[in-house]
């Protein structure tokens, strides 16, 4: 373990930013955004960042590879961007759960290329939450607010110093490098950061009965709650853009016109299932409705992800909540439906009691 005096911490982030390129909290139009270190703007009074750290190592738009055509001379070529050292600093638990889960997906058996290369340069420094926001539920879902994994470097706050663990060796090396800073400490301090986690779950206003949610979901496919949701739903995005676990995406060719021939990119860029047109056939028929995208996120979210790859598909950080136009409130539908399955199972337990007292 080792310690760090808060009113030290720019100046250890000063030393960072001199060996990569350093992202921290950063005060941007009225909200904290995770963006290049400027003290001038720099805050630690943030709950989490607008938007999710993956976007950093999966962009919302990134050339695959380039093409060319040259008197029917096709040739292939990826666009060479060396990536730098990045560090990216203040990241909390759920995105640090959802930095692992697509780790997972693109990573584990076939391996992305391009998402290799950013994340191979990414260093995680996380910082333990002390205080949930109103629509945080990592505390349901098992993600938080503190971190088990998932982090190079992990700090957590307590009093006027930050505990600090490095998990691996690239946390080790950002220790070294500031070793007039930070400071080895042989005293145990697993019981005071017990304490402290205790004390950021009693700050939850939000929370979700995940314990039978698989069988919930399997008795609610065709409950009345979903028709409703979906007639609220405008289809904006939002939600699936601002997930840390999302990983959809669709590929495009971008046609260019050299001078001595023709050209063009393959384009990803960051899709999503409450879009109407991404399960829209070429002949125009969707098999899927507004009804079914809206049911099938909560699914997916809270059952198809873990069936299939045993992650949690939710990582509880409320920003679908926050941002969704509509008042969609991912937490109240599982709690209704749970509520009315409930409801159903002492109906017909009632009803049940009463043949048989006949």
């Amino acid at each position: 373990m080792y310690l760090l005096e808060k009113n030290k911490l720019e100046q250890v982030l000063e030393k960072w930013s001199q060996i990569a390129e350093l992202y921290t909290p950063q005060m941007d139009a009225g909200q904290v955004m995770l963006l290049p270190y400027d003290q001038s703007t720099f805050t630690m009074d943030y709950i989490n960042f607008a938007f999710p750290v993956k976007e950093y190592v999966f962009s919302a738009k990134e050339i695959l590879f380039n093409w060319t055509d040259k008197d029917g001379n096709l040739e292939v070529f990826t666009p060479e961007k060396p990536l730098k050292d990045c560090i990216y600093f203040g990241v909390r638990a759920c995105d640090a759960y959802g930095m692992e889960y697509m780790d997972h997906f693109y990573l584990d058996g076939c391996r992305d290329n391009v998402y290799e290369a950013k994340r191979s340069a990414a260093t995680i420094v996380a910082v333990n939450c002390v205080v949930a926001g109103d629509n945080c539920f990592c505390s349901s879902m098992g993600t938080g607010p503190f971190l088990n994994s998932g982090f190079d470097l992990l700090l957590t706050p307590s009093g006027d110093h930050y505990l600090i663990d490095a998990a691996t060796d690239r946390g080790r090396e950002l220790v070294d490098v500031c070793r007039d800073l930070i400071f080895f400490s042989e005293r145990d301090f697993s019981a005071q950061k017990d304490f402290i986690e205790e004390a950021a779950f009693d700050t939850f206003h939000t929370s979700i009965d995940t314990g039978d949610i698989a069988r919930v979901l399997e008795e609610s496919f065709e409950d009345p709650l979903w028709d409703d949701i979906s007639t609220d739903c405008i289809s904006c995005t939002g939600c699936t853009t601002l997930c840390p676990t999302c990983t959809c995406f669709n590929v495009v060719e971008e046609l260019e016109s050299p001078a001595d021939g023709c050209g063009g990119c393959r384009v990803r860029y960051w899709d999503s299932c409450q879009s109407d047109s991404f399960t829209r056939n070429a002949g125009k028929h969707n098999p899927r409705s507004r009804k079914d995208r809206v049911r099938y996120r909560i699914y997916d979210k809270f059952k198809y992800i873990e069936d299939r790859f045993g992650y949690k598909g939710c990582s509880g950080c409320g920003r679908c909540i926050d941002v969704c136009p509509a008042s969609i409130h991912v937490v109240d539908i599982i709690n209704k439906l749970a509520d009315q399955r409930t409801s159903d199972h002492l109906h017909e337990t009632d009803v049940l009691q009463k043949r048989e007292a006949q």
